[in-house]
């Protein structure tokens, strides 16, 4: 008996926009931000340096603070920049909010998960570096009210498709895997799904290149969040 349905964040209640697009307008505002703060460099330099910290692994944190916040903050050394607290997290809040332009709430996001609330138990799990921009958007998007649980792998301390941020979600809401759908549009969500023994449910919008799911017979596809309403219609638990 199915009792919970789990989703992803981004890729399925959000739709992806233009990426590149989102890339270059976080990085346009980061070169503006050091360049007010007295460092000369180009948008092009500093990407290189950007790329070049995020592809490291990332220590764990001694003092709270997000996984991007640090990997700014070490960006900015790494161009001779030093920021207070403060500003790194000003530039950090001023960066994600530059790439969310590009991402846009899925029409039937919020029609979806009201219609699954009266049956079923529902949270999100998500990986985001940011946690705090995560829960702001979740509030503007007016998306919080109707999930029963959120983890964040920036606040939680791992990652999808580890299972244990599913295991997570499983405890808070009291439920079995095998009485939860997991719907996410990426490998790390079918793998992390399947991993925790729950049934995953892949979102391949007609807009995105499709997965190579090989061998993985299990993974119900569907193309829009919609079908999920009339697919579990005979799914409701007793």
């Amino acid at each position: 008996m199915i009792r919970g349905i789990f989703f992803d964040l981004y890729g399925t209640l959000l739709v992806y926009g233009d990426m590149q697009a989102a890339m270059r307008e976080q990085m346009s505002t980061m070169q503006r931000y050091v360049v007010n703060k007295g460092c000369a460099i180009s948008t092009e330099m500093l990407t290189s340096y950007f790329q070049t910290v995020t592809s490291r692994p990332a220590p764990p944190s001694m003092d709270g603070t997000s996984r991007f916040e640090r990997q700014l903050d070490d960006v900015c050394r790494e161009i001779g920049l030093t920021l207070n607290d403060y500003e790194i997290s000003e530039l950090a809040d001023q960066c994600v909010n530059g790439w969310q332009r590009h991402i846009t709430l899925d029409p039937q996001a919020i029609p979806v998960l009201k219609s699954l609330n009266t049956s079923f138990k529902t949270a999100l799990i998500t990986n985001f570096d940011y946690p705090i921009h995560v829960q702001r958007t979740l509030r503007t998007l007016e998306l919080a009210p109707l999930l029963n649980a959120t983890f964040i792998s920036g606040a939680v301390g791992c990652a999808k498709p580890d299972r244990r941020i599913f295991d997570m979600a499983l405890s808070k809401t009291g439920l079995q895997a095998v009485e939860v759908i997991f719907v996410g549009d990426s490998i790390e969500d079918i793998q992390g799904a399947l991993a925790a023994g729950m049934l995953p449910v892949y979102i391949c919008r007609p807009s995105a290149a499709p997965l190579n799911l090989g061998a993985l017979p299990t993974v119900k596809v569907i193309r829009e969040l919609g079908e999920l309403v009339e697919w579990l219609s005979g799914k409701k638990p007793a």
